[in-house]
Order: C-alpha cells, then sequence, then structure tokens
C-alpha cells in the first residue's frame, strides 16, 4: 500500500460509513463509501489541505474509486 493510498483512505474514513481498514483502491465512492456530492466537497477541501496541492473539482468528482483519487496525487519531489 502506497503512502498516498493510505492518507487518502484517512480523509476517506471520516465521512464514508466505512471503517479505514475496509476501504481498498478498488472501492467505489459513491456506492461502496456512501459519499455524496456535498460530502465530495469536503474532500477536495481535505485532500488540498493534506496533500498541499489545488486539486480540481471535476477532477475529483469525476473519480469512480479510490484508486482513481490517488492517481490525482502528485508524485512528491
Amino acid at each position: 500500500m502506497n503512502e498516498n493510498f493510505r492518507r487518502l483512505s484517512k480523509i476517506l474514513e471520516r465521512w464514508s460509513k466505512v471503517a479505514g481498514e475496509d476501504i481498498t483502491p478498488q472501492s467505489e465512492i459513491d456506492d461502496g463509501l456512501d459519499i455524496d456530492s456535498i460530502t465530495r466537497l469536503e474532500l477536495v477541501l481535505a485532500m488540498n489541505k493534506e496533500f498541499g496541492h489545488d486539486f480540481d473539482d471535476v477532477d475529483v468528482f469525476a473519480a469512480r474509486t479510490v484508486h482513481d483519487l490517488v492517481k490525482l496525487v502528485p508524485e512528491s519531489d
């Protein structure tokens, strides 16, 4: 498990009804984690803060799985 996935899982655990250890890269954001559109806005803000990057709302809303979100995180130098 990579570091970005671990950090993102902690963020997702705050708003989903799924325990952190049950979140996988294949977890679907809408159906699997039960994260709605209002919560996705909170997710964007939390990701911006956690990763120090301004994520595009459109990209975060287009993500279907946790893996899709992880791919949005820029590689650290």
